[in-house]
């Protein structure tokens, strides 16, 4: 019975892992909102925007590898099952790459180099 428990517990904190920023699909940003930016200013945006997800995406990756190692000691020491939640930066690695999409699809519409 406590076999049976230790592995629903488990399974129930090892769905709250963090994910790999990469398996992180981009969230729907609509390229009409940048419109009135120039390929400048556009190429500007998208310069800040990539500096901010490369930061966020390293404290998931972060997360992601605590939460993973967490989950694998806490088969020994459940205690550090505690650790795997929270922490996760998983929406806003989404935002940005959404962001990101949407600026190269505004880049591109205008006809701006590196769209």
């Amino acid at each position: 019975m406590q076999k049976v428990i230790t592995l629903i517990v488990a399974s129930i904190l090892l769905t709250n892992c963090a994910r790999h920023p990469n398996s992180i699909q981009p969230s729907y940003v609509n390229p009409a909102l940048y419109q009135n930016q120039t390929c400048y200013q556009l190429a500007s945006i998208r310069a800040d925007n990539k500096r901010q997800l490369e930061k966020v995406s390293q404290k998931q990756d972060i997360q992601h590898t605590t939460d993973v190692a967490s989950g694998i000691v806490g088969v020994f020491f459940w205690p550090m099952w505690l650790f795997v939640l929270g922490g996760s930066k998983e929406k806003e690695v989404a935002d940005l790459k959404g962001q990101d999409k949407a600026l190269l699809d505004a880049l591109a519409m205008k006809g701006c180099k590196g769209g």
